[in-house]
């Protein structure tokens, strides 16, 4: 049993200090703090004395009972005339103590109150003693940690701080559990841990990572994938160039839910401060669900800010690769590993249909406006708004139906009265088939394609004055001319990675200008660089009209 040291007492309010050591503090904290630390739970006996006075008589009492009641008096020869008032079973009786009916007789009142010579006498003055009394009381005390963590400090070489839950037997040596899981505000989409060692601190696990976009106000990229395709080509070792595609994952949550797990997690903290595994893990593990086709190196690194991922291939290789980002996408396995040991998982997608953010504000800018609200599509593909939520502290937020398409730019207006704090849309992406790069505004590399041509043709056999040549990409919208210079000449292609990887056949014709006859013009010719090299030579024989 321990006993307070200091009380201090201030109006009604007594305030009790128990200074305690080593293991007496630590038994006592687990006590309070942490259920099923021992079998009988913590207590708070509370003991107190007190000193007053108590009124002294031998007056006999009245006895209620039966049928009849009967009060019963004594004869009493009193000086002062006073009277004696009883009040029983609705009727009032004075008796004048001085009357001279009050002799030896017995006096009865419609048989309920009589008087009698033989009862005691009644004091002529009342006495009082001292008494002093002592209580004691017990009472249950349980202040779970997990719920009331800033309950708990601890004095340290700075400052005073809060510590939550931690090991009872390890009280000032660091702890080696740091968070707790919040079943109960878990969601299929990502779980919830409380920071048991900074109160008011909370893990969100996203259980799923995808392509995320970037934030409102970076200059040219805001609300676009953050997602850049680009080669590293090696002239001299075309086997050595590599293409890349290098993207940023971010947590797979929509506004809506992130908002509303805030407005739960008041009940929690006043001001409630959300963590990322990424933000926190001590080391972080990456596994990527690869075959040997195509050939892919993938490296993911962890950031505060998000998971960045780098995928590299031949070029070969890098249209199967871009293929299968578009239509069936990459998966894989994220594991966290926190600093007391905990190890998280999360999965990993990089799918061209799967594009979130930006992290946390989400693809519709919100403006207010007195009692309105402007939505605003501010990515590549339509919207379909279900609702409008309104927030305001941790009430169930109000719902606002809308039920109605928003595409790329455009606008709508919700009339939204009253007083909230912040507003969310649920909403719900609208796409047709699987879009491409191009078509999602990813950050595409533009590649010059140089094509060089050598004329080997003998103009005196042929009668040949000289040779002219256009020269176009298969389904790439432009034709160039190709200026020759000492029966030498190249045309040079500037176009997007992704178009250069999947159109690598140049299509050609000539025109032959003779010295006596007509000019002629042969059809389009083609040459597949991938196999071929990207030098043209051209022969009588291979330029045939």
């Amino acid at each position: 049993m321990l006993a307070g040291k200091h009380t201090i007492g201030s109006g009604n309010r007594l305030h009790v200090m128990v200074e305690l050591l080593n293991d007496a503090a630590r038994l006592t904290y687990g006590s309070l703090s942490t259920p099923n630390f021992q079998r009988e739970t913590a207590h708070l006996e509370v003991a107190y004395q007190f000193t007053g006075y108590e009124l002294v008589s031998n007056r006999p009492e009245l006895v209620f009972g039966g049928k009849i009641s009967n009060a019963v008096f004594l004869q009493k020869t009193r000086d002062d005339g006073e009277s004696i008032s009883v009040s029983v079973g609705g009727r009032e009786v004075v008796f004048r103590l001085n009357a001279a009916h009050l002799g030896s007789e017995n006096v009865t009142l419609a048989g309920r109150i009589t008087t009698s010579s033989a009862a005691l006498a009644l004091p002529t003055k009342l006495q009082y003693a001292q008494r002093s009394t002592i209580r004691q009381q017990s009472l249950e005390v349980f202040f779970p940690c997990a719920e009331l963590g800033a309950f708990y400090r601890e004095k340290q070489a700075a400052a005073t701080v809060a510590i939550g839950c931690a090991e009872a037997f390890r009280l000032g040596q660091a702890s080696s559990r740091t968070y707790q899981e919040i079943v109960a505000l878990n969601q299929p989409s990502y779980r919830v841990f409380r920071n048991l060692q900074q109160p008011g601190r909370f893990l969100l696990l996203p259980l799923a990572y995808e392509i995320t976009r970037y934030s409102p106000g970076i200059p040219a990229r805001e609300y676009h994938p953050a997602l850049i395709v680009y080669a590293a080509l090696d002239a001299e070792h075309p086997e050595k160039s590599r293409i890349r595609f290098e993207t940023m994952l971010g947590p797979a949550l929509s506004p809506y839910e992130y908002e509303n797990l805030r407005r739960r997690l008041l009940t929690e903290a006043q001001s409630p401060v959300l963590e990322l595994p990424n933000m926190l893990a001590q080391h972080t593990d990456f596994r990527w669900n690869l075959t040997s086709s195509p050939p892919v190196e993938a490296v993911t690194s962890a950031t505060p800010e998000c998971l960045h991922t780098a995928l590299a291939t031949d070029l070969s290789s890098a249209l199967l690769l871009k293929t299968i980002i578009q239509n069936t996408g990459l998966t894989g396995e994220a594991r966290f590993t926190l600093e007391d040991g905990t190890v998280l998982t999360s999965a990993l997608s990089i799918h061209l249909s799967r594009i979130s953010g930006p992290w946390p504000a989400g693809p519709i800018a919100i403006r207010r406006n007195g009692a309105t609200l402007q939505l605003t599509n501010r990515i590549e593909g339509s919207l379909a708004i279900k609702d409008v939520y309104l927030f305001n502290g941790q009430n169930e937020p109000t719902r606002l139906s809308v039920e109605k398409q928003l595409t790329p730019a455009a606008s709508l207006d919700v009339v939204a009265p009253g007083t909230f704090t912040a507003a969310q849309a649920d909403f719900v992406p609208l796409a047709d088939g699987n879009p491409t790069f191009e078509e999602v505004r990813a950050m595409i590399e533009e590649i010059q394609c140089n094509v060089a041509f050598l004329d080997l043709v003998n103009y005196d056999n042929y009668g040949l004055t000289r040779l002219d040549i256009e020269a176009r990409l298969r389904n790439v919208p432009g034709v160039f001319r190709v200026a020759m210079d000492n029966r030498r000449g190249s045309v040079n292609f500037l176009l997007p990675l992704t178009t250069y990887l999947a159109v690598r056949i140049v299509e050609y014709r000539v025109t032959k200008v003779f010295a006596s006859k007509a000019a002629e013009l042969t059809a389009w010719l083609t040459w597949d660089m991938e196999t071929r090299s990207n030098i043209i030579s051209l022969t009588w024989e291979g330029i045939p009209t």
